[in-house]
């Protein structure tokens, strides 16, 4: 009878390890270890279970094995936002590491949020999440970062966290550098505009943009420095904003490249050229720097590298132990010259 099959596939999908190991006459610790693939049971037990999990069509809780082993094979990810591409290319390399290694990944995307960010790391510990890796994020809540420090392995990229595994680039070198490239073509006049100058790896590029203008003895303008959110289309309000100044700049530094789309924007709204009218560099080397026109000229940092290296990281902590003693890995950055930069308008 139909009613009858439907009642069979739900008693079939609230079937329990305990369920299991009453039909095969064994025990629960028997059948999680058959589960985990445990070389402890025998061939002959483990073929008996086998068959009932089988003939029961039974899928064994992701929660409920990760309560006998004390963690699961997921992976939290946390990042500010989830529309800059750069995000979206080191989760792509991330991913390609931690699944060959069985391991899934739980996207948790905080919009620079604390409740947010306090909610996805409760969720972690409650899940019993085996690694997290965080990116441009700084964890306010002190206490829970401790809870969380402690139980699940950690590794950062471009964020400060003390105690914890860092990847990180060369960015204020490559600033500077790009910002010498601007001088040399006789600009002067350089706005710069960014997000979050309270994270370190993103303060660097600040600090880049200073020194290069104080090498040159060229005075830091404090109106030529904007710093915006994450969210929105800020590079293109951050542009506007300069160029309604009464002496704007003759070129923008985007200190990355999803602040550079809202620049091109807002400049081609102006019916402004680029570079004829207004010089315009970025950073990153996002795959859209090159199909954009005029070309960007940019500061390449190794994003994919980047996630590999954090991913590969992360899972050897997982499955060795973290060391005592945390370490910082820096990946040099490289100026690429394209279309988007030309000396300013006498």
């Amino acid at each position: 009878m139909p009613g009858n099959d439907k009642n069979s596939n739900q008693m079939k999908e609230h079937l329990t390890i305990g369920d299991i190991a009453r039909i095969a006459k064994v025990s629960k610790t028997t059948v999680s270890r058959v589960i985990n693939n445990s070389s402890l049971v025998n061939k002959q037990t483990k073929k008996k279970v086998l068959k009932v999990i089988e003939e029961m069509n039974f899928t064994p809780n992701a929660l409920a094995r990760s309560l006998t082993k004390k963690t699961n094979k997921t992976i939290g990810f946390l990042i500010p936002d989830i529309l800059n591409p750069f995000y979206m290319e080191i989760i792509q390399s991330i991913e390609e590491v931690v699944s060959k290694q069985g391991f899934s990944m739980y996207l948790c995307v905080t919009n620079q949020d604390p409740k947010k960010e306090e909610f996805y790391l409760n969720e972690m510990l409650e899940r019993r999440t085996s690694g997290l890796i965080v990116v441009c994020t700084s964890i306010n809540n002190s206490e829970l970062l401790e809870k969380a420090r402690k139980n699940i392995k950690m590794v950062s990229i471009h964020a400060d966290i003390e105690g914890v595994d860092k990847i990180d680039t060369t960015g204020e070198q490559g600033t500077f550098e790009i910002i010498e490239h601007l001088i040399s073509l006789g600009h002067k006049k350089i706005g710069f505009i960014g997000y979050r100058f309270d994270i370190v790896a993103l303060n660097n590029r600040l600090l880049g943009y200073k020194k290069a203008l104080e090498k040159h003895r060229i005075p830091i303008r404090d109106e030529y420095i904007l710093e915006g959110t994450v969210l929105g289309n800020s590079g293109y309000y951050m542009t506007n904003k300069l160029l309604d100044l009464d002496d704007p700049p003759t070129a923008i530094h985007c200190f990355n490249e999803y602040l550079a789309m809202g620049a091109y924007m807002a400049i081609s709204e102006r019916n402004l050229k680029i570079p004829q009218d207004i010089s315009l560099t970025g950073f990153d080397d996002l795959f859209m720097s090159k199909l954009i026109r005029p070309r960007l000229t940019t500061v390449s940092q190794p994003i994919s590298t980047m996630g590999q290296i954090a991913g590969e990281l992360l899972i050897k902590n997982i499955l060795e132990g973290a060391k005592p003693v945390s370490q910082s890995i820096v990946l040099p950055t490289k100026l690429i010259i394209r279309d988007s930069t030309a000396p300013p308008r006498a």
